[in-house]
């Protein structure tokens, strides 16, 4: 495959392809692994000694031995400090940076999955990496010889760490090794001699790089055997199993499992699960001991729900009665109902309820023991809107409901009402409902 060098001018490239800082554009082109030309990637070098990396998705892979896969960037390979990649591109391809001893820093986006073999081997100058979250693998001889490489961020998405990964990173002096890892291949930590602590966070010992003769390829092959190595509460026995890690002589146990819970209660009440007691909204946490004696952290997310008290007054007539969530009420009084939301916590309703008036039904109580002649009924301002005159019929017990039509058929209001009786004239202020 032959790779044609591009060298382009700023004016040439537009304003999208020129820096932020205004810097000049020494040379560009194209390095993606999409046909045709790998025209999905561009790369341009800049005055300040930046390299970018633009376009979406994956980087060609190069050998840096080999011409035909020559890198692009490979004429100003000592101009370039800094390189940036993209936000869109996918991969790194191997071989990439290998040998760019000028190199101090990298800035990889989280669109990155793929670091290639060899990218960044040999960078002696470059002494701080970010892994991105996606990455699965850290390739063979990826950051080999990394002399000034002091720190390094592998990210819980990391599953296995290959052949010669880091060795020679003779800077580093502290490596913390996710769960996630469940591999790491023979030498990948090999000669890190000033490495003073490992961190492994899996209470399963990753499967090592076994030696063919004792210790000559295992992953951290020349690492000095008594350093500490912080491992999970409760896991000692299994790593001092394990054919590769009973290497190491001093494991300190340091690390429980973290219990995440999410819950919720009701306002006024008190959670007090797991050796918790408190009432309020937010993140808590918790202490406490597994069955190997170490702390054990419990990271409780609680939700408070409201609860709702709800007041309200009403009033009927009498005769009459008030619905209350299925309860017939006649009397005056103050009731109490409680519902439930629907967060399950309780919504209490009081009721003050007040029975005023005169009722129909109160009515007819009242003049039961008298035979009705005759009876008006007038409205408020006094006219006459209603009159049944005798006869009933020769009824003589009383006021019958049948009797009352008028009354019922009244529209909502307030009435007087005459009523000529055996016994006398009778007048009442009536309310209808």
């Amino acid at each position: 495959m032959k790779h044609t060098r591009i060298i382009v001018l700023a004016a040439f490239l537009g304003t999208a392809a020129v820096n932020s800082t205004a810097q000049s554009i020494i040379a560009g082109g194209f390095c993606g692994a999409e046909a045709p030309g790998g025209s999905n990637l561009t790369w341009y070098l800049y005055s300040d000694s930046t390299l970018r990396i633009h376009g979406s998705g994956d980087m060609e892979n190069y050998a840096s031995l080999n011409p035909e896969y020559k890198r692009p960037w490979d004429d100003y390979w000592d101009k370039i400090k800094t390189i940036v990649i993209g936000d869109s591109v996918t991969s790194i391809g191997d071989w990439a940076f290998q040998y760019y001893r000028n190199v101090i820093s990298v800035t990889i986006p989280s669109s990155v999955i793929s670091i290639g073999g060899s990218a960044f081997a040999d960078c002696t100058n470059l002494d701080s990496v970010t892994i991105p979250n996606g990455v699965t693998s850290i390739r063979m001889a990826t950051f080999w010889n990394c002399t000034k490489l002091t720190s390094i961020t592998i990210p819980e998405s990391v599953i296995n760490i290959n052949y010669n990964a880091f060795r020679y990173c003779y800077g580093l002096t502290t490596v913390t090794i996710p769960e996630s890892v469940i591999n790491i291949e023979a030498n990948a930590f090999a000669n890190c001699i000033n490495l003073t602590r490992i961190t492994v966070r899996a209470v399963v010992p990753p499967v090592l790089g076994l030696p063919s003769t004792p210790y000559s390829v295992t992953a951290f092959y020349n690492v000095p055997d008594t350093i500490p190595i912080y491992i999970p509460c409760g896991s000692i026995p299994a790593y001092q199993a394990d054919t590769g890690w009973s290497y190491f002589s001093n494991f300190i146990e340091e690390f429980a499992d973290t219990t995440f819970l999410f819950d919720t209660i009701c306002q006024g009440e008190t959670y007090n699960k797991y050796g918790f007691n408190v009432s309020d909204s937010g993140i808590h946490k918790q202490n406490q001991q597994n069955i190997y004696g170490c702390d054990s952290l419990v990271c409780l997310e609680l939700v408070v729900n409201p609860t709702y008290f709800t007041q309200i007054s009403d009033s009927i007539y009498i005769g009459n009665s008030y619905d209350f969530h299925g309860k017939q009420l006649t009397e005056d009084g103050i009731y109490y109902d409680t519902l439930s939301t629907i967060n399950g916590c309780d919504s209490i309703i009081e009721l003050t309820l007040t029975v005023i008036g005169v009722g129909i039904k109160q009515l007819i109580i009242d003049n039961g023991q008298w035979r009705i002649e005759s009876y008006e009924i007038y409205n408020t301002v006094g006219q006459l809107i209603f009159s049944q005159p005798p006869p009933f019929g020769g009824n003589e017990g009383g006021l019958s409901y049948k009797s009352l039509q008028s009354l019922e058929t009244l529209p909502t209001g307030t009435y007087i009402i005459r009523i000529t009786t055996s016994n006398g004239i009778i007048t009442r202020k009536i309310v209808k409902q």
